[in-house]
């Protein structure tokens, strides 16, 4: 199975590419992204302006909406659960977007960092444009999830659609597009309610009743996106 191959490569390297989405798919998605509002950085956060340089996202709302996206993150909860060893809880869903610049290197982007949201979390990372080898691809410190020191590190590259897992706690960057904007969506499980991540993003459910039949019907799968839909 899959999600047994995927779990053994993530409680061992800390990250494992995974079934991504079709290009038809990504291009739903992006032609519904057109559609919404930008605002400077990497998460949305109140107050947010809309100008921005390098860096820019979207509203997590606005992602959760849009074709596609939404069933496929969910059906990645039972792998998250045996990964945090803990009723998973959906804290976060964001779409950002990466262009070449000159300016100095995100430090929360683009130099090699370990992310703080909660004490055990996942994410799930697609990429909504072609990435190639160097030129906009994910670096992961293999091994270094749980404190240890790198056994390797792993690049991440592929067409649109290209998809995979990674405790983020481990070090970890997205090297700066040199060719082209590069976007990448996400979707994390936690422990806490909420993690700290969720507070210091400024993050709010989604009415549910925005997602009509999309709201999930299983009463488990409720209570694990409460935070993102409600």
């Amino acid at each position: 199975m899959i999600s047994s191959y995927v779990l053994t490569a993530l409680k061992r390297d800390g990250i494992a590419e995974v079934p991504g989405l079709t290009p038809v798919q990504v291009d739903t998605i992006s032609d519904h992204l057109a559609g919404c509002p930008t605002y400077a950085g990497h998460v949305k956060r109140e107050g947010t302006p809309r100008t921005w340089q390098s860096i820019c996202c979207w509203d997590m709302h606005d992602l959760i909406v849009a074709p596609f996206f939404w069933e496929w993150a969910l059906t990645f909860t039972p792998l998250a659960e045996s990964y945090v060893d803990a009723p998973p809880v959906l804290y976060s869903m964001n779409v950002f977007e990466s262009a070449p610049s000159d300016l100095p290197p995100h430090p929360g982007i683009e130099v090699f960092h370990r992310d703080r949201d909660d004490v055990r979390f996942l994410a799930l990372f697609v990429y909504l444009t072609d990435v190639r080898s160097g030129d906009g691809s994910h670096l992961y410190q293999c091994g270094t999830q749980d404190g240890g020191r790198a056994t390797r590190i792993s690049e991440i590259t592929g067409p649109r659609g290209t998809a995979f897992l990674a405790d983020t706690r481990g070090f970890h960057m997205g090297i700066r597009p040199r060719s082209s904007p590069r976007r990448i969506a996400w979707a994390r499980w936690g422990v806490s309610d909420p993690p700290p991540s969720y507070v210091r993003d400024q993050l709010r459910p989604l009415p549910r009743e925005r997602l009509g039949a999309r709201y999930p019907a299983s009463a488990s799968l409720r209570h694990a996106v409460r935070l993102v839909v409600a």
